[in-house]
């Protein structure tokens, strides 16, 4: 389970980014949703230690996030940004899919990244290059390179945006097929149907939370 306590964050330029939210996240699947600037990718980047709080505090199966807690956490939690371009930099598939595992000297590697390919059906790209595909093939190397990992929690900031309708539909199905627990953020309702506990941020609080959420309430916050 992950434990949210009085988390705020404070931006360098003094914006509240995230005000007093506390949560539980254990469902396989779990939906944060809100209008933009609401905070949703703020708090995301809280779950794996990429941002820390200005107040309050974090824990991953009773591990505290903390500076000192980095490679447990993010063994424990991997994230999958919306923006594909943000996690590809090498010149090959194999190579991004292969980085995480070689910096962290895990045992086989070739296997490993091959399995995570072929659970994306990314396999028979591993020689190509990354920047010349397509953007649904693009998230799929994405979720590859954290699947590779074998993180018990994968966050995924907008997974469907931008993506032309059969592509919306893939990655929903890739994302329903992993044996992981998923906290997903997004605006795409035919993914949030799926979520098991839904939270809604507005103006960086924590503001409704249920396990399915109606038209009048995602009205309520301009959602629908």
């Amino acid at each position: 389970m992950i434990k949210i306590r009085n988390l705020r964050y404070i931006y360098p330029d003094k914006r509240i980014g995230l005000d007093g939210i506390s949560l539980n996240i254990k469902e396989d699947i779990t939906g944060i949703i809100g209008p933009n600037g609401a905070g949703k990718t703020t708090l995301l980047l809280h779950l794996n230690g990429v941002l820390q709080p200005t107040q309050g505090s974090l824990t991953v199966d009773d591990i505290k996030v903390n500076p000192k807690s980095m490679s447990k956490i993010r063994k424990k939690v991997g994230i999958v940004f919306q923006n594909p371009d943000d996690m590809l930099f090498s010149p090959t598939v194999y190579e991004d899919v292969a980085f995480g595992p070689t910096n962290l000297k895990m045992n086989n590697i070739h296997a490993r990244v091959h399995l995570a390919l072929e659970q994306v059906g990314m396999a028979e790209y591993e020689t190509q290059n990354p920047h010349h595909m397509s953007l649904g093939q693009k998230k799929r190397v994405s979720l590859a390179a954290v699947i590779v990992m074998e993180p018990e929690y994968i966050i995924f900031d907008e997974p469907t945006t931008h993506l032309d309708p059969q592509g919306k539909r893939e990655i929903i199905k890739l994302i329903l097929s992993l044996n992981t627990k998923r906290i997903i953020s997004t605006h795409d309702m035919n993914l949030l149907k799926y979520c098991n506990e839904i939270h809604i941020l507005n103006n960086g609080k924590l503001v409704h939370s249920s396990h399915k959420v109606n038209k009048a309430t995602l009205k309520e916050y301009g959602l629908f």
